[in-house]
């Protein structure tokens, strides 16, 4: 199947109605934006006002996090406009020139933000499989290839007079992956960029899917190794050789004395209990995040390769569904580290607590005025 003449469904200066199917696709992505935004926000006021995320043992992590959080932002904010205006005006209206601006920027951003999640997986890879320090070294050099790349790639896609195109749910500008949503003029290059971008995403997953499963192995062993050592009612010396998971039972101990509870010891049938809640605990945080990786990449690839075996524009209901899991990765992923890193949880906790108790006291003060 082939789309020829009146049929191209990309070409963007022609008005696209907002429809039934596109009416609640719209007000999602605009709920999920609006959100994902305020999101962003908190987790860049909570790295200014908190000294130790910018300035403690683990400040190049919490950099990528930042840089993370500000692509993911740019996404939001260049989609949440043109999702007001289709909502006010009745159906897409936007130029050509924008629908460039978007595509580009739009597919920059987000490409920047999944090597930002790879840079993390190998960050936490590094220092928990290898016990290895990561510092700002590692932290930059990330920035700048993981930049260069995604520069490289998208400015590849260009190439020979290529042009963005809008894709088949009919709200937003991005790859016309093997030059079927709009004419083209170099589709050779096309698919030599759809090719290389599933090559680099089924890798990077791959990848990931190797560290998170290597991380939880990793702490498993060595909790099991500690649990023993209790068990024997002895605790190992620091110097005792790592296990063949990597991690020693010393080590092992200071990741499980890091998680406690700042309560004093009660024995070791508590302790026991403690180290498996620790350890299912680890095996939660690795599947939430592995299962986020996966759930919001892999449907891209599914898009990609679906069109070049079809070479026919996908059904605009995929389009819509593939779109919504990458808008809702902007909400998810400062989720995560609000939910799930306890560096985060806390400072974000402090500062809405604050906010709150203010808000109280703005709230209270006029009635209380009022009855004196």
């Amino acid at each position: 199947m082939t789309v020829s003449g009146l049929d191209w469904p990309g070409i963007p200066t022609l008005f696209r109605p907002n429809d039934r199917f596109k009416l609640p696709i719209l007000w999602v992505s605009l709920v999920l934006h609006f959100f994902g935004l305020l999101l962003k926000v908190l987790i860049l006021v909570v790295f200014g006002t908190t000294a130790e995320l910018r300035k403690g043992r683990n400040e190049w992590n919490n950099w990528i996090m930042v840089c993370l959080t500000l692509s993911d932002g740019s996404i939001n904010a260049l989609q949440l406009g043109p999702t007001i205006a289709q909502l006010v005006r009745g159906g897409w209206d936007m130029s050509e020139r924008w629908c460039q601006f978007q595509g580009f920027t739009t597919n920059l951003a987000a490409m920047i933000s999944y090597h930002m999640l790879v840079l993390l997986t190998l960050e936490r890879l590094t220092t928990i499989v290898r016990a290895k320090a990561w510092g700002k070294s590692h932290t930059i050099t990330g920035l700048v290839w993981s930049t260069f790349i995604s520069v490289l790639i998208c400015t590849g896609y260009t190439v020979g007079g290529n042009a963005y195109a809008l894709q088949e749910v009919g709200t937003y500008c991005a790859a016309d992956y093997v030059a079927v949503l709009r004419p083209q003029k170099s589709p050779r290059i096309l698919k030599a960029f759809s090719a290389v971008l599933v090559t680099i995403t089924g890798l990077m997953l791959s990848i990931v899917t190797y560290a998170y499963m290597a991380i939880y192995w990793t702490v498993h062993g060595a909790v099991q190794d500690l649990r023993q050592v209790l068990m024997d009612g002895a605790m190992c010396s620091p110097a005792q050789p790592a296990d063949e998971h990597g991690l020693s039972a010393s080590r092992a101990s200071g990741l499980f004395t890091r998680s406690r509870s700042k309560k004093a010891d009660e024995g070791p049938q508590v302790d026991q209990a403690r180290i498996t809640r620790f350890n299912a605990a680890v095996a939660f945080k690795c599947g939430v995040l592995l299962s986020v990786f996966v759930c919001t990449y892999f449907p891209t690839i599914v898009k990609i390769v679906w069109t070049w075996i079809r070479m026919a524009p996908i059904p605009r209901e995929y389009d819509a569904f593939t779109a919504m899991i990458i808008i809702s990765s902007g909400v998810v992923n400062p989720l995560c580290a609000l939910l799930l890193d306890a560096r985060w949880r806390g400072p974000a906790a402090e500062l809405l607590g604050k906010i709150c108790r203010r808000e109280k006291i703005l709230v209270s003060t006029p009635g209380a005025a009022a009855a004196k």
